[in-house]
């Protein structure tokens, strides 16, 4: 939020929605200690790996990534977790009939 960042799109792919179909953009995020937000996002469990066919592009980095997926799920971290999600309470004070 306000930061700078430096965007490398690696690759362009035809995304399939209903009868169309959208060009997407896909590359690295990176700000100035974090060289991969994507990386950092996996590590901790926020994110996972969209799985690849052989053949397919993928990032250059597609094999560090999957490797903190494995990091990030061997320690249960995030998603990864067995623990139960708890929603949290939400005081909505937009809405006075609630």
């Amino acid at each position: 939020a306000g930061k700078q960042c430096k965007v490398d799109v690696h690759y362009e792919r035809e995304i399939p929605l209903g009868d169309r179909t959208e060009k997407r953009q896909f590359g690295t995020i990176s700000v100035k200690n974090k060289p991969d937000i994507g990386e950092t996002l996996i590590a901790e469990g926020l994110a996972v790996t969209q799985f690849h066919k052989d053949g397919d592009v993928t990032s250059p980095r597609y094999d560090e990534l999957r490797a903190a997926e494995a990091v990030a799920k061997a320690a249960k971290k995030g998603v990864h977790s067995e623990a139960e999600y708890k929603q949290k309470a939400i005081n909505d004070l937009a809405d006075p009939k609630k």
